[in-house]
């Protein structure tokens, strides 16, 4: 009788090695995939955008068009996007419906079909088939957190964590968001050169007198904007009333804003600050420059809503990426993010384009979120049609780390 030993080396002999997927190809992919359908979706009349009648309204059945809602709506990454969306075949059968019913554009339609068949390609590279390209994806993904654990369970991880730090600190809030829109420098150091503007809050704030006091950082190199006041900080458009005293102290290149401990409010509390310009944001490195735009919940967070905002002829040669980055690095701000191997943390984060202009600035977590991005636009004196927008939006964001978009340019 043979050993179990021997059992197994058959049995793994005869096993197939699972594929491997080019983690970073996938990334891409799946970034363009999901921006696509983003835009299709969002294009489609009101009345179209759920499963039943959209599925009645072009003729598909129901749950490809609940696969498809899924994909748009999924957290961005690999795992995701491509476990929530169908295959390339449900994708091409869905765009060809919308074609038959005139609901999507030409250049939309181009647009869609493209990242589809790279879509399809990946998986011929990486499996042959989309289930076993999925399987090896989990794979990849178990493969670099400690103890294996799937991308599936994270979110579920990080809402445990939120939970225990909203018991710990005694605040919390329901969202923070923050708006930056890069325009070119009044004072240019070198071509391409930017200044940002930007705003920054939280939605729905709560906090005992005894809890961690709410605090800000503005990083504005105009001093003229700091001399109308304290209160002037407070977009008071977008804060809940009354507005709290705000006392400010410097810190090295900053001023670190803070709520007055003793101020207290009955239920929660929305409070922005800002729109403050920091000029001369691009970093240089040899003939590549670079912008990192991030924002950090320095308290716990249900969500985070991030949007960049960069010119459109200068977005449009650039490469754009996003990663975590711990607090207290000195990596986040300086130079080339290729470099930051000592401070970025093992998870992928990708920035979805918004595309040009505010059409899809609306954002579900805040129901003023497009007025508030005006609001930057029209203090940056810039106008929406010439800008192209990411979106970094993450559910249960770490708290004390730093999420960050990440742009870099050639100079030509």
């Amino acid at each position: 009788m043979p050993s179990v030993q021997s059992s197994l080396a058959k049995v793994s002999e005869a096993a197939p090695a699972p594929p491997a997927v080019d983690r970073a190809w996938a990334e891409r992919v799946a970034h363009r995939l999901r921006g696509t359908f983003v835009a299709v979706i969002g294009k489609l009349p009101a009345g179209l955008q759920r499963a039943t009648p959209l599925a009645r309204g072009v003729g598909l059945n129901v749950p490809l068009c609940h696969r498809i809602l899924s994909g748009a709506k999924s957290t961005p990454g690999p795992v995701e996007v491509f476990g929530a969306f169908p295959g390339p075949d449900g994708l091409t059968m869905f765009l060809r419906a919308l074609e038959a019913k005139g609901l999507i554009e030409a250049g939309a339609m181009s647009d869609a079909s493209g990242a589809v068949a790279e879509y399809a390609e990946l998986i011929t590279g990486s499996g042959g088939s989309q289930r076993r390209f999925l399987a090896a994806l989990h794979g990849s993904v178990g493969s670099q957190h400690v103890g294996g654990r799937e991308s599936r369970n994270a979110e579920e991880s990080r809402r445990r964590l939120f939970e225990a730090s909203v018991e710990q600190l005694g605040c919390r809030a329901e969202a923070m968001v923050g708006v930056r829109v890069y325009t070119p420098a009044k004072q240019p150091r070198g071509a391409g050169d930017l200044d940002a503007t930007g705003a920054v809050g939280r939605l729905g704030f709560v906090r005992s007198t005894a809890s961690m006091p709410y605090i800000t950082m503005f990083r504005a190199s105009a001093p003229e904007q700091l001399e109308q006041g304290e209160s002037a900080l407070l977009m008071e458009e977008f804060c809940t009333k009354p507005l709290p005293p705000v006392v400010m102290h410097d810190f090295v290149s900053q001023r670190v804003g803070v709520v007055d401990p003793s101020f207290e409010r009955a239920g929660a509390m929305d409070i922005f600050a800002g729109p403050l310009t920091r000029r001369n944001i691009v970093e240089f490195d040899g003939e590549s420059m670079f912008i990192n735009a991030g924002t950090q919940c320095s308290s716990p967070a249900a969500e985070l809503l991030t949007d960049v905002y960069l010119p459109a002829e200068w977005a449009s040669g650039a490469d754009c990426s996003a990663a975590l980055y711990r607090e207290d690095a000195l990596g986040p701000v300086i130079g080339d993010p290729a470099k930051r191997w000592f401070d970025r943390l093992p998870m992928a984060l990708l920035p979805l384009l918004l595309g040009r202009g505010l059409e899809h600035a609306k954002a579900e977590c805040h129901p003023r979120h497009e007025l508030l991005t005006r609001r930057v636009f029209e203090h940056a004196g810039a106008d929406p049609a010439g800008y192209v927008g990411f979106r970094l939006h993450v559910r249960y964001p770490l708290p004390n780390m730093h999420y960050l978009c990440l742009r870099r340019s050639r100079l030509v």
